[in-house]
């Protein structure tokens, strides 16, 4: 029995697709306003990371104006409350 070579996907794609970070519906945003402790006010807060668990998504984040950082998981534990 002979098989058929499998044309690879990723060569019809185009190298520009592989190189970008493509955006779906319910992903989340890369930036939060957010209340920074250390600035003493509303800040925009960039993510500096996300990974699944078992608990959902956590994710971090940071001030770019002073380095505060926070983590929350599924948008429903917060570590900046702590």
């Amino acid at each position: 029995m002979t098989r058929g070579r499998r044309r690879c996907r990723c060569s019809a794609l185009g190298p520009d697709t592989l190189n970008t970070l493509a955006r779906r519906p319910g992903d989340m945003a890369t930036e939060l306003d957010h209340d920074c402790p250390e600035c003493e006010e509303e800040q925009t807060f960039y993510r500096a990371a996300a990974t699944n668990l078992h608990l959902g998504l956590k994710t971090k984040w940071y001030c770019p104006e002073c380095d505060y950082g926070f983590v929350r998981v599924n948008g429903d534990i917060d570590s900046s409350t702590a």
